[in-house]
């Protein structure tokens, strides 16, 4: 009987990680949509790609938090540290992932995209895999630390 009630909350805890990742990954995709050159025709193109986009980045941020957390070690008494760690591994994974994608033209800038200089990628899919994570790490785990307690 407790280890289904441990399963049951574990799968709510992750079902809560996806929804908010995917939340605020879609609400960003869809700001940042101007910054790239044209690449939709229509509203439900326009969702149809940015639901997608923000699928794949649950993938990317689920990534990063863990890597974040496990070169962090954990510290769940120091969310600083782990959130810093969350943001530098999300750096390094935006930074690859842009470089990629730009290579083989899966997307390109538009005119108002401000780039990062010396790496050459925009400063908003940066930003999205940089912060988004950050925040990310900080609320899943400080739920965890909260709810350990209760």
């Amino acid at each position: 009987m407790f280890e289904i009630r441990s399963d049951f909350m574990r799968f709510q805890r992750i079902a809560r990680f996806v929804v908010l990742s995917f939340s605020l990954n879609l609400v960003w995709e869809m700001s940042q949509s101007f910054l790239y050159a044209p690449h939709f025709s229509g509203s439900l193109e326009f969702i149809r790609i940015h639901v997608v986009a923000a699928s794949v980045d649950v993938a990317f941020l689920s990534f990063i938090v863990w890597i974040g957390c496990a070169v962090s070690g954990m510290r769940l008494g120091n969310g600083l540290i782990r959130m810093a760690a969350t943001a530098l591994v999300g750096f390094t994974v935006a930074v690859v992932i842009e470089r990629v994608a730009l290579a083989a033209g899966m997307w390109s800038y538009g005119i108002y995209m401000p780039l990062l200089p010396f790496f050459g990628v925009g400063l908003a899919p940066i930003l999205q895999m940089t912060v988004i994570p950050a925040i990310l790490s900080r609320v899943w785990f400080g739920v965890e630390r909260d709810s350990a307690s209760v």
